[in-house]
């Protein structure tokens, strides 16, 4: 059974995720540059809040490789 810092860490990976759903294509120099300096600020700020908890580090790497993923398939 999870914790309850388990399950919150989860949540917020999640609500980082909501906030970031849609990553501009990769081939869009100028707003790929500020989209992913936003998302990664806000990751940073998500995982100190976490005192960069081993899972919330985990989980951030998992949506932020992913948003990578996403991105560069909206550029092909």
């Amino acid at each position: 059974m999870p914790t309850n810092i388990e399950d919150s860490i989860f949540r917020d990976a999640y609500r980082y995720f909501r906030a970031h759903p849609t990553p501009p294509p990769i081939t869009d120099t100028d707003a790929s540059a500020s989209w992913w300096e936003a998302a990664a600020n806000d990751i940073s700020k998500v995982s100190a809040c976490w005192e960069n908890h081993p899972l919330a580090i985990k989980l951030l790497i998992a949506v932020y490789e992913y948003l990578e993923e996403k991105a560069k398939e909206a550029g092909t």
